[in-house]
């Protein structure tokens, strides 16, 4: 018995009562779908050339029903249903085929060909103003290799590719700034496809090379190129920014820069730039961050400078009035870990220095968020301390003993004393010693001498001066009278 030839079903949405009825022991055999409790629902035809009275049929019902079959005979048909009443049904195509056998109420299932299954949704990506990536997934039910036709479609003109054994395909040489229409479906092996999954797509692709200069406390300038393929198309930009917890702010342009003003300072902002066509539509942005400049504080100044402290000042950057930061103070002498301290106001004290060093001292703007400023810098040397309680121990007609103490601070620190001492209308007479105390000789009776005492280091640096003034004794003349062979002294005042 031949296998009947193809024909055209209605689509199903539920399953359905099945009446076949042979209009004649040879030719077309009615098959009547009835849905319980409505009489005539829809029906078709199936054609076959030889007598039969039995035969099987399978079909596939609506995606998302299951398949439906059922095996009949001639005399359990319902109702005749002329010919000539088959017309004008909506389809999709389905195959039928004749039984191998029939014994009494055995029911023998036939195999069909299925309808091919759709593939996967088709996701477009816009590589260039000229090419699209195409991607889908396998289509479900069906293993192994699988064959596609990919369609595109831009003002009626239509172009196809097939694809074998893959699920993407790159489309190039397309038109910039124009909507194409993508369409995948399974194709078989004798040519019948499946229904075919879609997704269209503007080739309107972003501006390229954004670029950020002069960025400022307040301000920055955004430049960008037009998109390669693009530069001839009728086009603006449409340029969006916002810092955090703020609304976003949208400006067109035709130009290709952007100088963004009145902006915080130390501030991020996020900044995107799309290309739009006159006929609205928009690609998709292109974005980046910049960070405006948070200003450094200015002119540091060191105020005052003593053995083991000083003070530095400075003035609060100009824009951050109505911005909550502060300050952080770092100082250190060589060799040593640095010291780090904060303050909101704009002055402090640095205390516990050790004398005669030279500190390196930076100063930085500090946001809530931890963001910092540049640093300003400066160096300042304590002061070297000067012997202390220097005192003229004795003095007689040609000589004098001067002492002192030893500064505080310096039990670590190698260092010496420089002693100068003159009279009025000569040349200082300098010496040295590592002692804290001093003998002076040679010098001329009856005479004031100015002594001056100051720290000296290894380095040359010296403290200020202590100095005190010292009165040499006078010399007392004697007069002596010879008397016979007795000699009188007498010293006279």
């Amino acid at each position: 018995m031949p296998i009947p030839k193809c024909i055209k079903c209605v689509v199903l949405f539920q399953i359905l009562e099945l009446h076949i009825l042979p209009l004649r022991k040879r030719g077309p055999v009615v098959v009547f779908l009835k849905r319980p409790g409505v009489v005539c629902q829809s029906y078709f035809l199936l054609e076959t050339e030889s007598k039969f009275d039995n035969f099987s049929l399978f079909l596939w019902l609506h995606p998302g029903f299951s398949c439906f079959s059922t095996c009949k005979t001639a005399g359990e048909m319902d109702w005749q249903i002329p010919p000539d009443d088959l017309a004008g049904h909506d389809s999709n195509m389905v195959t039928f085929s004749q039984p191998k056998s029939f014994d009494g109420d055995q029911h023998t299932m036939l195999s069909s060909d299925d309808v091919l299954p759709p593939p996967g949704d088709i996701q477009v990506l816009l590589l260039t103003s000229a090419s699209v990536s195409l991607n889908w997934s396998s289509p479900q039910g069906v293993k192994g290799p699988h064959k596609f036709r990919v369609t595109w479609e831009c003002d009626g003109e239509t172009s196809s590719s097939r694809v074998k054994g893959g699920y993407h395909l790159k489309i190039s040489s397309l038109q910039p700034g124009e909507k194409y229409q993508f369409s995948v479906a399974t194709e078989g092996e004798d040519g019948r496809q499946s229904r075919c999954v879609s997704a269209s797509v503007f080739t309107v692709v972003p501006p390229r090379d954004l670029k950020v200069d002069h960025v400022k406390d307040t301000s920055f300038t955004l430049h960008w190129t037009k998109a390669e393929g693009m530069e001839k198309v009728p086009q603006r930009f449409l340029i969006s920014y916002c810092r955090p917890g703020t609304d976003l702010h949208t400006e067109n342009t035709k130009d290709c820069h952007k100088t963004f003003s009145n902006l915080q300072p130390g501030t991020e902002y996020t900044v995107s730039v799309s290309t739009v066509l006159n006929n609205g539509e928009e690609s998709e942005p292109v974005s980046t961050t910049i960070c405006t400049i948070l200003p450094a504080p200015d002119q540091l100044t060191v105020d005052s400078v003593d053995t083991t402290s000083a003070a530095v000042s400075w003035n609060q950057p100009p824009g951050l009035d109505q911005t909550q930061h502060h300050y952080q103070i770092s100082y250190r002498c060589p060799g040593t870990e640095t010291h780090i301290t904060t303050t909101s106001s704009h002055s402090i004290t640095l205390s516990d220095l050790k004398p005669a060093t030279e500190y390196s001292v930076t100063v930085c703007t500090v946001l809530e968020n931890g963001r910092q400023s540049q640093l300003v810098s400066t160096t300042l040397t304590t002061v070297l301390p000067a012997p202390d309680q220097l005192t003229v121990d004795s003095v007689d007609t040609t000589s004098a003993a001067v002492s002192w103490s030893q500064p505080a601070g310096l039990d670590q620190t190698q260092h010496h004393y420089q002693i100068s001492y003159h009279c009025p209308g000569t040349e200082p007479h300098i010496t040295t010693t590592s002692s804290h105390s001093i003998s002076l000789s040679d010098l001329q009776g009856g005479t004031q001498y100015s002594v001056t005492v100051c720290t000296v280091l290894d380095n040359g640096m010296q403290s200020q001066l202590v100095s005190t003034t010292l009165t040499t004794s006078k010399e007392v003349p004697y007069l002596s009278i010879k008397c016979g062979v007795k000699v009188l002294s007498r010293q006279l005042d």
